[in-house]
């Protein structure tokens, strides 16, 4: 008796989330809560497509501005990037209340946790990830975009394909211009943001290098010990980096000549020992 209960429940059950609607959205459960915004489950109500529906309330961002130059930066840069392996924006709204960032409902792992579960990835498998990923790369540049967050957690990883997800901290950057907001993750950041220095596209090279390494030693090379400032992280970079000994010889090759091609954007700020 009490199964048959239960499946009328689930039958006529409606979460109360879903009962709100923004234009032709309903909202459901929450997939994900950050900083500044909350992701929900939608659903269009014209086709039956799911989504994410990425949530900024007004009052954050008027309260606070980084909040506001996320929402234009991320919606932005996916107005203008159109690739295979880049999230998919549906559409934008906003109420009396909030903003809505409507995108593509990416089903799959976070690579960050994939490298966490799997460890160091075999040559040929980190290889496909990086490809991927360089493609992805060389499209936002083609394109003026500087992602400047490129890390492993702003990746899904589902049946073998990359696609990137957050474009919250991007930039644009025209023809023989610079940037200069410092920004990013640390331990996947260009010394010359951290040297506060103006900068091009090249820091999202640095980034790849950053993710090529973890991809193939399972660690980051200037991670520090504990958690300490900026300036600790580039002191260890000027340092320069040193290949653990646990590293199969085979390996050497692709970190060599992807480190010294991606990670040595110049001489004055790395050098790699062998």
């Amino acid at each position: 008796m009490s199964s048959a209960f239960e499946q009328i429940f689930k039958e006529s059950f409606v979460p109360l989330d879903s009962r709100k609607r923004v234009g032709d959205y309903v909202l459901g459960s929450i997939l994900g809560e950050g900083s500044f915004s909350t992701v929900r489950l939608g659903r269009n109500v014209n086709t039956g497509e799911q989504t994410a529906i990425k949530i900024i309330p007004k009052k954050t961002a008027l309260k606070r501005q980084s909040a506001r130059l996320r929402f234009e930066r991320e919606t932005q840069a996916l107005r203008t990037l159109k690739h295979n392996n880049i999230v998919r924006l549906l559409d934008v709204m906003e109420t009396e209340g909030n903003y809505y960032i409507i995108l593509e409902l990416m089903e799959g792992e976070n690579f960050n946790s994939y490298l966490n579960r799997k460890g160091p990835l075999e040559e040929r498998e980190a290889r496909a990830y990086m490809r991927q990923m360089a493609d992805i790369v060389h499209h936002m540049h083609s394109m003026g975009v500087v992602h400047r967050d490129l890390k492993p957690d702003n990746f899904i990883l589902t049946c073998g394909t990359i696609k990137l997800v957050d474009f919250g901290l991007s930039g644009f950057l025209k023809e023989g211009s610079t940037l200069t907001t410092q920004c990013g993750s640390p331990t996947y950041t260009a010394p010359e943001i951290f040297a506060l220095l103006p900068y091009t596209h090249a820091v999202d090279m640095w980034s790849l290098g950053m993710i090529l390494c973890m991809m193939l030693c399972n660690t980051l090379p200037f991670s520090p010990e504990e958690r300490k400032s900026h300036r600790h992280i580039y002191n260890r970079i000027l340092r320069g980096l040193e290949l653990p000994r646990d590293v199969s010889p085979s390996t050497y090759p692709i970190i060599i000549d992807g480190t010294l091609t991606i990670l040595v954007i110049d001489a004055t700020f790395v050098f790699l020992k062998r």
